[in-house]
């Protein structure tokens, strides 16, 4: 994934880096390099499923809590 697409998603998700980086256990220094041009500004491959599940886990809890109410 592209780094910018990463940056997008991670904003859809209200998630921040450093918020990233603990919920998965990665090095911060690792996201920092998906932003330089030497690793080709991208994330490695299962950072894009691991955040869209992340979203969707996040958008079906909200869903679950209003129908609770």
């Amino acid at each position: 994934m592209d780094f910018d697409k990463f940056l997008k998603k991670l904003q859809d998700a209200s998630l921040s880096k450093k918020d990233f980086t603990n919920l998965t256990g990665i090095g911060d220094n690792l996201v920092k390099g998906w932003a330089t041009k030497r690793q080709g500004r991208k994330t490695q491959p299962w950072v894009e499923s691991w955040l869209n599940l992340y979203i969707n886990n996040k958008e079906k809890d909200i869903a679950i809590k209003i129908l609770k109410n």
